[in-house]
């Protein structure tokens, strides 16, 4: 731009060597890798722009300089020395971030992007996760894009993500209650129906993790094995989901003794069906002596 000349060898090679540095291509117009750091940044043109330079960009000295790279504003920040950083690990900086209609997602804008002052942007806004935004000191957001996962799109899982989340019992095989759960949607903390007297009719329930665990929580203490006669052998019950039974004492040992493994806790939240046949729910029974 000087009237000097360089070697084309010279050109982009990563040093300026005219002196107004032109030989390199330092406006990459928005394709900033970043971070870059300039003696200037002004507003530009553009809606949301800076312009951003270095002190030696201005070759004439008349405080506009000959070249500059151009950002959105919300792309740079100015640091304690009076500099500026731009594009700093890809962080956009805003005035503003709120959940949208979705509680994980946030929506962030900038002051001006807000044109009638309602405090609600009209010009739109940039869509982000919740957790790819951090509130700083300033008041101001810091937000960035996880390279994992677009804008607001999430990706499918695998087909081993898939296995995993079937597998709610971890034992390397998904058997047809467990299908039913993964595709149910009901994601309620499995119940224990029992009842409040013994002898009497079902009308409590209490959460299956409390089945088995040393403590009575039923009133007709069928939730916990019950040697009625003291010989020794367990009297009550558990109707698996097949039809078949169990001892009681069994039931959230750790191990699968139903065939579709519903006599366990899996933490599932849901578990292996909330119903062990078409007419009633989880339930252990005392056999009256």
């Amino acid at each position: 731009m000087d009237g000097s000349q360089v070697w084309i060898s010279q050109v982009n090679d990563g040093t300026d060597d005219c002196p107004d540095g032109e030989d390199e291509a330092h406006d990459d117009h928005g394709d900033h890798s970043g971070p870059s750091h300039y003696d200037y940044c002004e507003a530009g043109d553009g809606l949301s722009s800076y312009d951003c330079w270095n002190s030696d960009w201005d070759v004439d000295g008349d405080g506009t300089p000959e070249d500059s790279n151009s950002y959105w504003n919300y792309e740079c920040q100015q640091l304690d020395d009076g500099s500026w950083e731009c594009m700093t690990d890809h962080i956009n900086y805003y005035d503003h971030c709120e959940q949208d209609d979705h509680p994980s997602f946030y929506e962030c804008w900038l002051d001006e992007w807000d044109t009638d002052n309602d405090g609600d942007y009209d010009l739109g806004s940039d869509g982000y996760e919740q957790e790819e935004c951090e509130l700083l000191d300033d008041g101001r957001w810091a937000c960035s894009h996880d390279d994992d996962h677009g804008d607001h799109h999430d990706e499918m899982p695998s087909e081993e993500d898939f296995f995993d989340m079937g597998d709610l019992n971890d034992d390397g095989f998904i058997n047809m209650s467990e299908i039913e759960e993964l595709f149910s949607g009901e994601h309620d903390e499995r119940m224990f129906h029992c009842s409040s007297t013994v002898g009497g009719t079902p009308d409590t329930e209490i959460p299956f993790s409390q089945v088995n665990d040393g403590t009575e929580n039923c009133g007709d203490g069928s939730d916990e094995p019950q040697d009625f006669d003291g010989d020794g052998t367990i009297d009550n019950w558990f109707d698996c989901m097949d039809g078949s039974t169990i001892s009681m004492e069994l039931v959230n040992d750790g191990t699968e003794d139903c065939a579709d493994g519903d006599d366990e806790d899996h933490g599932d939240h849901g578990g292996h069906g909330d119903h062990h046949d078409d007419e009633g729910p989880d339930m252990g029974m005392i056999m009256t002596i």
